[in-house]
Order: structure tokens, then sequence, then C-alpha cells
């Protein structure tokens, strides 16, 4: 029985099904772009994840790009060299010069790296027997109960995004005492589910009272109080 209409019929013809190779699917052991380089069962962890820092990675891609529209035009500028007479009265034509552009250029390239690693640090996750600690900030074992993405006062759900052109990225919290604690990191929105699991089933591995740690699954709710 004929159930597409003509358009999708249409679409169907100028863009068929693709025969593509076969290739196994890899099973990754922790989330994309996570590392963990250090991990000993029941002691201890060291994990490192991508983070944006909270509002000041616009203001840092806006400052790299106001530096490069500023710059290059002016290294650009320096690097034409005009007509002028020699000591002998002769006339020698103007020129450009690349190399104030290069060192404008060169200059550029090193303060955007800068910018870029302070503003898109990739953070440390540690947590030994004795504390936790998600970038500068440390937790007691008693008092913390996991990373949660978003949570939920009074059956009100929260979030905390933020979006630029095509980024978008979520903001992360432990849930440490009544309020919790807002991290000023922020991770990828796309991502930002897996490394919560993560990182939670990471601490269910040295916490010793384990019932102080939420479900590794737990990191995928909204956090409720």
């Amino acid at each position: 029985m004929k159930h597409e209409d003509n358009f999708e019929a249409f679409m169907l013809r100028i863009n068929p099904p693709q025969s593509m190779p076969s290739t196994d699917a890899p099973i990754r052991p922790y989330p994309r772009f996570a590392s963990l380089p250090e991990f000993t069962q029941g002691e201890g962890f060291v994990a490192t994840i991508p983070t944006v820092r909270r509002s000041w990675w616009v203001v840092g891609l806006l400052g790299i790009a106001a530096l490069w529209f500023t710059f290059v035009p002016i290294g650009i500028g320096w690097g034409f060299v005009d007509g002028f007479y020699d000591n002998r009265g002769r006339w020698s034509a103007g020129y450009y010069n690349p190399i104030p552009l290069l060192i404008a250029i060169g200059v550029l390239v090193a303060v955007s790296y800068v910018i870029l690693r302070a503003i898109f640090p990739r953070i440390k996750i540690t947590a030994d027997r004795s504390e936790i600690r998600v970038g500068k900030f440390r937790y007691d074992w008693n008092t913390a109960a996991g990373m949660r993405v978003g949570y939920s006062i009074g059956g009100v759900e929260r979030s905390s995004e933020q979006g630029f052109l095509w980024f978008k990225y979520t903001g992360m919290r432990m849930a440490y005492g009544q309020w919790g604690h807002d991290l000023p990191y922020m991770v990828s929105n796309y991502y930002s589910v897996a490394y919560a699991a993560w990182i939670n089933q990471l601490l269910e591995t040295v916490e010793l009272n384990t019932e102080t740690v939420n479900n590794p699954a737990a990191g995928i709710k909204q956090e409720l109080y």
C-alpha cells in the first residue's frame, strides 16, 4: 500500500539508502574526551574532563576575535614601506615587508592559546579515602553525595545552560549539603549526563560508606530535595 505523498516519494528517489562497508563500533571504557590517568580500586582515582568557565568562555572568544580583527590589519599596515630618496638622492620605490604581519600573527596565536587554555580548562576530578576534589574545590566524604546535572527544588526543575552560536554547555554541581554546590565549570551539553554518571561510578569505587553516594545512574536524573 502506497503511503508516501508525492514530495516524500520524490525525496526518497533523490536520496536513496546508501550502501556502506561494515565496521565494528568501538566500546569506550569511559565517556568521549574524558581520561582516567590514575585508578586504584578502592583507594582513589584521577580523572579529567574538558570544561568551559561559566560566562567567561563567551567573553574569551569575543576577546580573541577582537584581537585578530584589530591587530592583523595593523600588522599588514606596518608592512608597507613608502618610497624614499637615499643619501645620494636616488629614489627607491616602496615595497611590502611581511615581517610585521608574521610577528603580529605569531603573537596573536600565542595570546589566543593562553586565553583558550584559561576559558576551556581540562579539570581534574580526584578522590581518595580522605576527600573529593573537583578542580580547585575540596569536598568532604560525609557531606558529598555525587555529581549532578541540574536540580530541582520544590518539584520545580532548574537547569543551567549557556549557548553561543553552535556551542551548547550545561552546568554541573556537586550534591553537597542541603543546597549543593554549583561549580564554575560547564561541560558539553551532549556529554554532560555521561560525565556525571561516570564520575559517580568512580566515586562509588572509593567511598567507604557507599550509602552516602547515590546510584551511578543518579547523574542522569534531576536532583531532588
